[in-house]
């Protein structure tokens, strides 16, 4: 590094460490990650103080009326984690970033004031430079103070809590990089205003409305592929057709997507660089469609499967008189969903069962075909539930049996429905139309999802932002 790079960058650094925003953030930061030194979330209870007090999950739940889950360590882990979304993604992610904002805007503005830009810009350092020294300053801004929170907060987990997510840490490149986007913005408005309230409230806008354009394109594609879902079941589409301005509405949508930066993208990237370091053990799979489930509930055991078994291809239980759990699989060429669904409804009828509920739930490809009923099994009732869905050319089932009388809230009905969301097929993607961007995003693949066109368009607009931005300062005549 030059001597001329080395002075641009203690420079910047000085222009963070002597912001007095910049030293507030620090001390709120460390007041958010003190907490993890003091409250210990140990796998059964909170321990506060090293000791001085102690509460179980039960007794805190029972104060906000909420049933505590059988898998109390799961629950610590699942605590540990909706705390580091809330302060790092949404607050840290959101408000923190709208005070980092705040706080940087004015290091354009101050450079290029009559006076100190007579200072400033008499240097032997290109106004390029001097420019692109600013826009480092912001993200070392931002960058310092993630870190202080990302890294004290792992620290604090692990050495109180005894607990570690090293994919956590990705939550520092994905804050400054979606931090980059905002104080190019913000540079380009300062250089062509020299004003850095027009900078604060013009990239305000700018965040609330890019955020607005990729949502609605999310929620334009989620509308579509429903569509697409009903029609391939053969429901009739409701309504009128779409007027010519209504299609111009949509068509300006795709193009503002693509073309402005995706800053809604990165709490998509983050959690996807996270699931890439977590360790994610299969507890089961089919070789044969690829289908297999990554956590089975706790107190469940496997039981073995013969291809002598088939359809069956899967057995799971908590043991007698507990819940059981069966997976089967059959050739889509060999048997469509209509006929199981009409076969199972048939052997209904005849064992005398009256009441089935018939509902929908999300599965792999699309919707699932429900029916929830309840039999006698000796001297005791089970409640029966059997989901039909498709994956990659195969049909499924997944069948469940409780013992009933469970409430709707309670914890084990919980564990069934957490044991569904834990099915994955090789290839396949969870296409729930509300939640399908964050299903279908992949590090390769379609244009629309595609993680690294996300990025690599969001970079590029950066990049036209920061050469505008520097166009208009090297005309400005001092």
């Amino acid at each position: 590094m030059s001597e001329t790079n080395k002075a641009l960058f203690k420079d910047a650094l000085y222009q963070v460490l002597d912001n007095k925003v910049f030293r507030l953030l620090a001390i709120l930061i460390v007041f958010l990650v003190l907490p993890t030194f003091l409250i210990a979330a140990k796998s059964d209870e909170l321990v506060i103080l090293f000791g001085w007090k102690t509460f179980d999950y039960e007794s805190v739940l029972a104060t906000f009326d909420i049933p505590l889950p059988e898998n109390a360590e799961r629950y610590h882990a699942t605590l540990i984690q909706n705390a580091q979304t809330l302060l790092v993604d949404q607050i840290g992610g959101t408000f923190g970033l709208v005070f980092a904002v705040a706080a940087t805007a004015f290091f354009v503005p101050r450079m290029v004031e009559k006076g100190a830009a007579d200072t400033i810009f008499s240097k032997p350092v290109s106004r390029g430079a001097l420019l692109f020294s600013r826009y480092v300053a912001g993200l070392l801004f931002v960058a310092i103070l993630t870190a202080v929170l990302v890294l004290g907060m792992h620290v604090g987990l692990l050495l109180n809590s005894g607990y570690s997510d090293p994919g956590f840490l990705w939550s520092i490149p994905v804050m400054v990089y979606k931090y980059a986007i905002l104080h190019a913005f913000s540079l380009l408005i300062a250089v062509w205003t020299r004003s850095s309230v027009a900078a604060i409230l013009t990239t305000l806008m700018f965040f609330a409305f890019n955020g607005c354009v990729h949502t609605g394109w999310q929620v334009k594609e989620g509308a579509q592929e429903r569509l697409k879902l009903q029609l391939a079941a053969g429901e009739p589409e409701e309504g009128d057709d779409p007027s010519a301005l209504f299609d111009g509405f949509l068509v300006a949508l795709d193009v503002l997507h693509y073309t402005l930066p995706k800053t809604t993208d990165a709490a998509v990237i983050s959690k996807s660089l996270r699931a890439a370091l977590a360790e994610r053990r299969v507890e089961f799979k089919d070789p044969t469609s690829g289908l297999r489930l990554l956590k089975l509930p706790d107190g469940f055991t496997s039981s073995p499967v013969s291809e002598n078994d088939l359809p069956v291809i899967a057995r799971f239980s908590e043991g007698d008189p507990g819940a059981a759990i069966t997976l089967k699989r059959w050739s889509y060429k060999d048997r469509k969903r209509r006929d199981a669904l009409k076969e199972l409804d048939s052997q209904l009828v005849d064992m005398g069962i009256a009441e089935v509920t018939k509902d929908r739930d999300w599965i792999l490809e699309g919707q699932a075909e429900v029916r929830r009923w309840t039999e006698p099994r000796g001297e005791r009732s089970i409640e029966r539930e059997t989901l039909f869905f498709n994956g990659a050319g195969y049909l499924f089932s997944l069948e469940y049996e409780l013992p009933a009388g469970l409430k709707e809230g309670d914890a084990r009905r919980s564990e069934l429905r957490f044991f569904r969301h834990n099915l994955e097929q090789e290839g396949v993607t969870d296409r729930d139309p509300d939640e399908l961007f964050e299903g279908s995003a992949r590090w390769g693949g379609e244009l629309k999802y595609n993680l690294w066109f996300s990025i690599g368009s969001t970079l590029l607009f950066v990049a036209l932002t920061l050469a505008l931005a520097g166009w208009k300062l090297s005309r400005i005549d001092f």
